[in-house]
């Protein structure tokens, strides 16, 4: 409610519906942040932006992907595993929630959640962390067996990176205006480990 109430006040408020004709940009990408403003832009950049993101987590992982090469360790591979792992889990997860909600259903409080938040947070939350958490666990104990914890998060960021990447080029490439969401789920993590990586480097 909060984000659709910013977007119509700066609908409302924008000069741009004074001489519209002076801002034909076609589609826009446009979101609110915290309900205080409204960010927007034209399609076209969204998507040179998207490809700019794209090219750049590409570049990293390329890199990482020789640096751990040089060491003996088939990164590219492992990458794959953890994708893998990682939507399997996902899909795990929202297979028990849906398991459990069903079955809330079926006590006749199908709509608990609804005017108590906790509850749904409590129990669907906990629920589908706990099967991500069981995923990753087993695939740690059976597959990344003698792996290093250090290289466990680097690879699981990495694969992070992969899993909010492709659906962004996905998207990008059907021309849908949404995929700056994917995108921002993209660029700050990356920032914020080149960041990181670049203070211990100096430390």
């Amino acid at each position: 409610g909060d984000n659709i109430l910013g977007v119509l006040r700066y609908l409302a408020s924008s000069p741009l519906l004074a001489d519209s004709s002076e801002y034909r940009h076609g589609n826009l990408v446009f979101f609110d942040v915290s309900g205080m403003f409204v960010v927007s832009y034209p399609a076209r950049i969204g998507t040179i932006i998207n490809y700019v993101i794209a090219a750049a987590a590409l570049f990293y992982l390329s890199k990482k992907t020789i640096k751990y090469r040089r060491g003996g360790k088939n990164y590219a591979r492992d990458l794959m595993v953890g994708l893998f792992i990682n939507v399997t889990s996902w899909i795990s997860a929202l297979v028990t929630v849906l398991i459990l909600a069903v079955l809330v259903s079926l006590t006749g409080n199908s709509l608990s959640w609804y005017t108590h938040f906790y509850v749904a947070v409590a129990l669907y939350g906990a629920a589908a962390l706990a099967k991500l958490i069981l995923m990753h666990t087993m695939a740690k104990a059976f597959y990344f067996t003698n792996t290093s914890t250090q290289y466990l998060g680097d690879l699981f960021f990495d694969v992070s990176l992969l899993s909010w990447g492709i659906p962004m080029m996905l998207l990008t490439q059907q021309g849908l205006c949404s995929a700056y969401f994917f995108a921002m789920w993209v660029i700050f993590p990356l920032v914020t480990k080149l960041i990181a990586e670049k203070e211990s480097v100096h430390q």
